[in-house]
């Protein structure tokens, strides 16, 4: 029988064990994006989320589009704005 390779586990639960060395690769790279130029482009996509963050600010009735109530027609402008915002970050980024 082959013995696996010890590595230092930070938890001891259930999960699956991360390893002191993955976690700082996972780190690096993270800090290679975020001084990477190109990552500044990155803050756009956050947009979408805080649009839709708090539900109590745009669960209402009013303003009616067509009939379709305030809450719904907010709620599908995101998906062509969330859209629009990856397609932008994408082009810009690549």
């Amino acid at each position: 029988m082959r013995r696996r390779k010890q590595s230092k586990c930070i938890s001891n639960s259930n999960h699956p064990c991360y390893n002191l060395e993955s976690l700082h690769h996972v780190w690096g790279s993270y800090m290679k994006l975020a001084q990477n130029n190109k990552s500044r482009w990155m803050w756009l996509l956050i947009l979408p989320y805080l649009g839709l963050l708090l539900p109590f600010l745009y669960a209402r009735r009013t303003p009616e589009i067509f009939g379709v109530p305030f809450f719904y027609w907010y709620q599908f402008a995101w998906v062509f704005l969330t859209a629009a915002l990856t397609g932008v970050v994408y082009w810009r980024t690549r």
